[in-house]
């Protein structure tokens, strides 16, 4: 990626690093090559690379900011925080994971995962809906409070839906699971004024940019205003006339006013230059925009004039595909690749039926179904297996895992197994085998509560990154025969400073230098103290996993995956508001409460445990009878997963995938499929390639799992020599040499729907889109039939092209 000078319009922008900044940035005018240099041009004046935020709508775009950063700005660059907007969700969650009540090890499950819980739960049938349809009804409502009207039947009343999202939000919670709307809505939450994580957050960055602005909504907007709150540098940066996710709550002009309000220094700059297109496909863009806004593009100086707008007219739709499929092969011909050619179409029924006709003619393609690879049949399944060793209670991943290889495992007993849900049994507690050694999930915990020996314990740490962040408290109570008989209570010398973890546990740099010890003498003393007990906290995971590093660093052998978890016992044996340890003591009424010091928040979990345990033992006979009736058929995989959770910290994410596939029988089970079985390879490929040597295994596979679940289809485009046939909206952030458009007819584009709707404006931005992704050539075709008795008029948005820059075929 050689450097190129910046235009006086991007230096401009690229030197103004010290206030907020309202970028209106046309198609091809070299917006991310200004961000970039904007965010290395701060490093270079002293603004801490970590203290940097960039925002982008897709995984493809971050690794390329990313890479144009380090380019500028080779020190240091790799600290700058570059994420999607679910990505960074998900990461502020996971880091105030214990001020939310939200376990920190939670898993994200994407729509089909989230229509199955739904399917689960018969909600369909309450509201006489699809899964589909009671999915998006419930995720409107819980984003926007609306309640949307179903297209038939009667409409919904607010109560009713108020009870489906009950359901659905407690079922999730047993899955220890949040969907996408979960991560916007609970980090939004979590800022309002006096939330949880509010007063930290608001501090965390120097410098914030957000790309894509136009399809940002005004609650994800609300996220970064308030990390921006204090540092007043905010740069929201797009094209304003590509807002084609109105449908998604994208409301750009609201947002702009909002934030002209909220930072009131902001400056308004735009970039019209296009680099990237010829000055005919320029002069169409500007064609198509002064009916959307005031800013047109224009060529670069240096632009070559380029080829004419081809817009052909086909008697039927079949005739028009084959016209295209036979441009396609004579640019091949003529030395253009297939992967720089683009099929993009206003609806997904469009893109299949140009497929078909490709497929026929035997010309190299990429569909829109396989842009979705993450939510394929075998990648799913061999994902299942991966999550499932990471969230021992994800329940969508272990009824994936029954179903293929067949496991012996029916119906029959999986619903013998959910009718015995009040005991709190659950079907993934049937793939413990410490479960079904005790014949109940919850017996290691009786067991060690009235004849062993516990260990609750607390950590307070400078972060949540276990790789990069220090213990500096530890403390714990040893319970021997449910009776206290020995307490722990350490503090611990950082690496580094403490930072703005010190506003969270309030220890001061100087108060542990005073009162710290070497980590290594204070954890082999713990690792001591514990000898063989049980380890308990709540939200548990998150100190294990800290204490499993800090070892690691001092050059101490442990690894625990036995141990309790108050928050998941509480989920399952109580229904309550909210699950964070201060919200529990205050509603149980307990002596205890927690304060950031480990002593106190240990002491509050050991009293939780205490209250908890009755309402254990209740349930103890009807869950000892269903595990020992389904034991011997869920023994074998819980064998299998026993042994692969073993392994977690040994193999790379890539060799455990290897493992597993083998071990598994998927392999087995798909060998005459051969479509799956590349597919499968596909996947151990990306393992392999997205695999970071610099963490540890463990932390690399849940690196992996959380990219999986986080990336968008755009994001998966390859580079194999085939033509991209896929939507406009897949389209977006992508480029072509040679774009083409079919389907260009009155109803289709613009669509039936958005006509009767009023919604015209938004078809308009669709097709500005779509053109502007061209970069040398575009082809824009229509059919005149849809069937002998259907006639099609041509789309009204060719006539907004100018006469002489098209030419007219068929």
């Amino acid at each position: 990626m050689k450097p190129i000078r910046p235009t006086d319009a991007q230096r401009k922008f690229i030197e103004c690093v010290d206030t907020s900044i309202l970028l209106h940035a046309c198609v091809g005018t070299g917006k991310t090559f200004a961000l970039a240099n904007r965010a290395a041009e701060a490093i270079r004046r002293g603004v801490p690379a970590e203290r940097i935020l960039c925002v982008t709508f897709t995984n493809r775009a971050a690794e390329e900011m990313r890479q144009r950063i380090e380019l500028y700005c080779p020190e240091d660059s790799h600290k700058v925080v570059t994420r999607t907007f679910h990505s960074l969700c998900a990461w502020i969650i996971r880091q105030g994971a214990v001020k939310l009540g939200v376990p920190q090890d939670f898993c994200i499950i994407d729509e089909d995962d989230a229509q199955d819980i739904i399917d689960d739960l018969k909600l369909p049938k309450l509201v006489h809906l699809s899964a589909r349809d009671t999915y998006y009804m419930l995720e409107e409502y819980k984003l926007y409070g609306r309640v949307v009207a179903p297209k038939e039947g009667p409409p919904l009343q607010r109560g009713t839906v108020d009870k489906l999202l009950a359901l659905y939000q407690r079922e999730l919670a047993a899955y220890k699971a949040l969907d996408f709307s979960d991560l916007i809505l609970l980090t939004h939450r979590a800022f309002l004024p006096n939330g949880p994580l509010a007063e930290e957050w608001s501090t965390r960055f120097d410098l914030i940019q957000v790309d894509e602005m136009q399809d940002t909504t005004l609650m994800e907007y609300e996220v970064v205003a308030h990390l921006a709150r204090k540092a007043q540098n905010l740069v929201l940066a797009g094209d304003f006339d590509q807002t084609i996710y109105e449908w998604r709550g994208s409301v750009p002009e609201t947002v702009i006013e909002r934030f002209r309000q909220d930072f009131p220094r902001q400056k308004y700059m735009t970039f019209v230059e296009n680099h990237r297109a010829t000055e005919t496909l320029v002069r169409a863009a500007g064609a198509v925009v002064p009916a959307l806004s005031k800013t047109e593009p224009r060529p670069a100086k240096a632009a070559a004039k380029g080829d004419p707008i081809v817009i052909h007219s086909a008697p039927d739709e079949r005739t028009e595909a084959r016209w295209i499929a036979q441009q396609i092969k004579g640019l091949r011909r003529s030395g253009v690749p297939y992967k720089d050619m683009g099929v993009l179409c206003r609806s997904n029924k469009r893109a299949s039926a140009v497929s078909k006709v490709l497929e026929g003619e035997q010309v190299p393609h990429i569909t829109v179904e396989a842009y979705e690879f993450f939510r394929r049949q075998e990648v799913k399944d061999c994902m299942a297996r991966l999550r499932l060793l990471l969230n021992s209670e994800d329940r969508v991943s272990s009824r994936r895992i029954l179903q293929r290889p067949a496991s012996g495992v029916g119906d029959v007993t999986i619903k013998r197994i959910e009718d015995a849900s009040k005991s709190g049994l659950r079907l993934t507690d049937l793939l413990s085998l410490s479960a079904l050694d005790y014949g109940d999930p919850f017996g290691p915990v009786l067991h060690a509560v009235q004849h062993g020996t516990l260990i609750v314990f607390d950590c307070e740490t400078t972060g949540i990154q276990p790789l990069e962040d220090d213990i500096i408290e530890l403390a714990a109570y040893k319970i021997h025969k449910g009776k206290l008989v020995d307490t722990f209570h350490r503090y611990l010398k950082p690496r580094e400073s403490v930072g703005r973890s010190v506003y969270v546990h309030g220890f001061t740099d100087r108060f542990l230098d005073e009162n710290g010890e070497e980590p290594r003498d204070v954890l082999r003393d713990f690792l001591e103290f514990i000898g063989g007990g049980m380890l308990v906290g709540h939200n548990v995971v998150f100190d294990i996993r800290m204490l499993e590093s800090a070892c690691s660093r001092n050059g101490i052998a442990f690894m625990r995956d036995s141990y309790v978890d108050t928050l998941s016992l509480a989920r399952r044996f109580m229904e309550t508001n909210s699950y964070k340890l201060g919200d529990l003591a205050e509603r149980l009424s307990l002596s205890q409460k927690p304060t950031h010091r480990a002593m106190d928040d240990v002491a509050t979990t050991w009293e939780l445990l205490k209250y908890l345990v009755p309402r254990i033992e209740r349930g103890a006979a009807e869950r000892r009878r269903t595990v020992q009736a389904a034991a011997h058929v869920f023994r074998p995989l819980a064998e299998q997963i026993d042994k692969w959770r073993s392994l977690m910290a040994e193999l790379r994410p890539y060799q455990l995938l290897d493992l597993i596939l083998e071990e598994s029988g998927l392999f087995h089970y798909y060998r005459r499929d051969e479509k799956r079985l590349r597919n499968i390879d596909e996947l151990r490929n990306t393992a392999r390639e997205i695999d970071d040597r610099k963490m540890p295994p463990l932390q690399a596979l849940e690196a992996f799992v959380g990219f999986a679940a986080l990336v968008r289809n755009i994001d998966r485009i390859d580079r194999k020599d085939r033509v991209a046939v896929i939507t406009i909206h897949q389209a977006k952030g992508l480029e072509f040499d040679v774009v083409f458009m079919p389907g260009l007819v009155h109803y289709e584009f613009p669509n039936y729907g958005a006509m009767l709707e009023g919604r015209v404006d938004e078809e308009w931005r669709i097709f500005y889109v779509g053109l502007t992704r061209a970069k040398q050539k575009l082809y824009i075709s229509w059919h005149e039939m849809a069937s002998p008795q259907k006639r099609r008029e041509p789309s009204q948005f060719l006539r907004l092209l100018p006469r002489d820059i098209v030419v007219r075929s068929g």
